[in-house]
């Protein structure tokens, strides 16, 4: 089961008076992001089975290789693996770009031009329309109370973007020179590859192998050692929880002006993961 950081008696981000430098966060904080960042199996699982019962209850074909419910990565590039049960579904570029879903099945899954919607106005001021007679947005509301809060919670990443410095990815890995060399030398002495980031290597595989299967096919036996091997390495040098902590520094005053939507976020997934356990359990 996923930790969920619980709720404390003062916000988080003044750090109950502790002090934190310029360009920091606060390690509570760091747990939150990490914490939103990390694919909750829970929810996943609960999401899965909403969904699949759904579309049996309207008499549609199950879909194979649905889209995951939450996303992760926070740094927002692919080639990062949250464990190594992930690496083993893969790089998604190895995934054909022809989808799968007939129509019937896509407008079971995501509503049609007809649906009803509800508009959703994020902090940012970007207004969200969702099509809320799908079988993804039923499931959604069940998992996370409401559409409103499955909305946000997702969209939560793209708040946190407006907040980002000026720079680049490369310079994130660049600040984190140790892990990024330390990452390098062990995908090339295990693999042959001469990437420096785990998107580069995500890019050299699919180069490499191509665009070979449908949604939900397992990799081959190449590409699932390549990608276990990436998620040792990325382990190992530690790269990925240095680059997001870089990351973190980089929208630090952002994420102390937007205290409580930090804090709202980690009760809407609190509350999603209670929903989803019960889900799965009844």
């Amino acid at each position: 089961m996923k930790r969920i950081l619980t709720a404390t008696a003062c916000l988080v981000l003044t750090a109950c008076g502790a002090n934190t430098g310029v360009g920091e966060v606060h390690p509570q904080t760091r747990e939150i992001i990490n914490n939103y960042s990390t694919p909750n199996p829970d929810i996943e699982a609960a999401y899965k089975q909403l969904v699949e019962q759904c579309l049996m209850q309207r008499g549609v074909p199950q879909a194979q290789g649905l889209e995951s419910s939450q996303r992760s990565s926070l740094l927002g590039i692919s080639g990062i693996f949250t464990s190594e049960d992930a690496a083993r579904d893969g790089y998604p570029g190895t995934y054909k770009e022809s989808s799968s879903l007939t129509a019937e099945q896509q407008s079971a899954l995501y509503g049609s031009s007809q649906s009803p919607t509800s508009d959703i106005t994020l902090s940012s001021g970007v207004v969200v329309s969702v099509r809320t007679d799908g079988c993804v947005s039923v499931a959604e509301e069940k998992i996370y109370g409401s559409l409103e809060n499955a909305t946000r919670y997702k969209n939560f990443i793209n708040e946190m973007k407006t907040g980002e410095q000026e720079g680049t990815i490369e310079d994130i890995f660049d600040a984190a020179g140790k892990e990024t060399s330390a990452y390098k030398a062990c995908i090339t002495d295990k693999t042959g590859f001469t990437a420096e980031t785990p998107e580069h290597l995500a890019q050299q595989v699919e180069e490499k192998l191509g665009q070979y299967r449908l949604p939900g096919q397992s990799p081959h036996t190449e590409e699932l050692n390549i990608a276990v091997t990436d998620y040792k390495c990325q382990q190992s040098s530690k790269i990925v929880e240095k680059t997001n902590k870089e990351y973190l520094k980089r929208i630090s005053q952002w994420l102390k002006e937007n205290e409580e939507m930090v804090l709202k976020i980690r009760d809407i997934e609190e509350a999603a993961q209670q929903n989803a356990i019960d889900i799965v359990n009844s």
